[in-house]
């Protein structure tokens, strides 16, 4: 346990005293009550050991709550999503066998819904509910649940203590309540907004359908343009074909236009086409029937369908790809987040890009979200791992703040991001060395203008005494002469 500020305890074999900063750190990370913090300020030894344990065990608790609870994790919506299909499919037992016999688990159901909507309102605020377009639809069917199984019942029961309502008041009640249990199958839409595989599909379809449409006004003048022509050419001769017994089909397949553009679309759908190349054939010349019948199917029927085929796929993939765009956006974004966050918490009080590594590892193992939190950015890795990474980035047994949390942060995906990150502070601390170098070479560059100074100097008085001496030369030679 963390000593208190009066036991001033030691940090492992050194007997060195704890920074204050780290205590400031842990005192905010798993802050405690009024007395609890009175009691470690003016204690040490055991007692704040025992309390710091009690609230490892109650924040631990608190968080796993919390996590199981939590509407942004994937494992919430799934089970929201097999409760909404429960639900759809009692709606169609209700409706095979009844309603009676499944009232209570209606009353469970919009219950469990209660619960959901309370807790994303808790958790993510009331503005960003009532924003969200999926939030008001399911508060739209919560509503209705309500309405049907607790408002009206205790309405139509009042009524009928004070006299009843009127038969035709009855009447529109039992409408009302059978219109608001029919619209409680429209829940299953909210499987839309739990997978995402749906939400693709359902996008690409849409994106697609304004072509598909285009194509659909194309098959339709075309055929009333070949339903003009086989009207005039033997719609309106169909008594040619009463030597065989046909004129009532003929007339029946092509008597007028609305006809025509009706048999052309059977003949695209290969509906009975050989039936009218057949009767067609027994008085037209078969082959140029067969050749305007042929062509028109492999158009109509496999050429647009073939389009349609290949225009849905193209938005599929565009879909998916906007798709993984916006997820790994999500991802950043989280992650950004996560850094900050886990940057804020241990920089709380300290001031210094540096930490020691043994407390850094103290502030990861109480931290009992940051497994979970790294897992929703596809991190995948444990405490010991943490510690592993602790150990890699230690140098003179401290390690950066920043390094830290960014190389964390970025183990997911490919090894190229995480190297990024390695290059970058590889990079930084290239630069640093290379000022000092620059710091280093400027000094010893005035140094050795101080020092090449003062040697000139010391030539120049060097010069001035050999001077003297040479000038007192030929005094002296005189001097012995006389």
């Amino acid at each position: 346990g963390m000593p208190g500020g009066g036991g001033g305890g030691g940090r492992g074999a050194e007997g060195e005293e704890r920074p204050r900063e780290l205590e400031m750190v842990q005192g905010t990370y798993a802050p405690l009550s009024g007395d609890q913090s009175t009691s470690a300020g003016g204690t040490g030894g055991a007692g704040p050991a025992h309390g710091a344990g009690g609230r490892g065990e109650r924040l631990a608790l608190e968080d796993r709550i919390l996590e199981l609870f939590d509407v942004q994790r994937p494992s919430f919506n799934t089970l929201v999503g097999v409760v909404v299909i429960t639900n759809a499919v009692f709606i169609g037992l209700e409706t095979d066998l009844g309603a009676d016999r499944f009232v209570v688990v209606e009353h469970f159901f919009v219950v469990f819904f209660f619960f959901e909507m309370s807790l994303r309102i808790r958790q993510q605020g009331l503005h960003h509910y009532v924003t969200d377009g999926w939030c008001l639809f399911d508060a739209s069917l919560l509503a209705i649940g309500v309405l049907d199984l607790w408002i009206l019942p205790l309405v139509t029961l009042g009524k009928r203590g004070s006299g009843g309502f009127s038969h035709l008041t009855t009447l529109r009640l039992l409408r009302l309540m059978r219109i608001l249990r029919l619209l409680r199958v429209l829940r299953i839409l909210r499987l839309f907004s739990f997978f995402t595989t749906l939400i693709m599909l359902t996008r690409a379809i849409g994106k697609a359908f304004q072509v598909v449409c285009s194509l659909g006004v194309l098959v339709a003048v075309m055929d009333y343009v070949f339903a003009i022509f086989l009207t005039q050419v033997v719609g309106q001769h169909a008594e040619d074909w009463a030597s065989v017994g046909k004129q009532a089909l003929i007339e029946k397949w092509f008597g007028n236009i609305g006809a025509s553009m009706r048999t052309l679309f059977d003949i695209m759908t290969l509906d009975e086409w050989s039936d009218v190349v057949v009767a067609l054939s027994e008085v037209l010349p078969s082959f140029p029937i067969f050749i305007f019948f042929t062509s028109y199917i492999v158009f109509a029927a496999y050429t647009l369908v073939c389009m349609v085929t290949a225009l849905l796929s193209s938005q599929l993939i565009q879909a998916q790809q906007d798709s993984k765009e916006q997820r790994l956006h999500k991802v950043e974004e989280l992650r950004n987040l996560i850094a900050n966050d886990l940057r804020t918490l241990i920089q709380e009080g300290h001031d210094s890009p540096l930490i020691e590594a043994a407390y850094l590892k103290e502030i990861v193992d109480d931290d009992h979200m940051l497994i979970t939190k790294l897992e929703e950015v596809d991190i995948r890795i444990t405490k010991d791992g943490v510690h592993f990474l602790i150990d890699q980035l230690v140098i003179d047994d401290y390690v950066s703040i920043d390094y830290f949390v960014e190389k964390l942060v970025n183990l997911s995906g490919s090894a190229k991001s995480a190297s990024v990150v390695d290059l970058k502070h590889l990079t930084v601390h290239g630069r640093v060395q290379i000022l000092q170098l620059q710091d280093n070479i400027a000094h010893l560059d005035k140094k050795w203008s101080r020092d090449l100074e003062k040697l000139h100097k010391k030539l120049d008085l060097l010069a001035a005494a050999r001077a003297a001496q040479e000038a007192s030369q030929p005094t002296s030679a005189k001097q012995m002469e006389a």
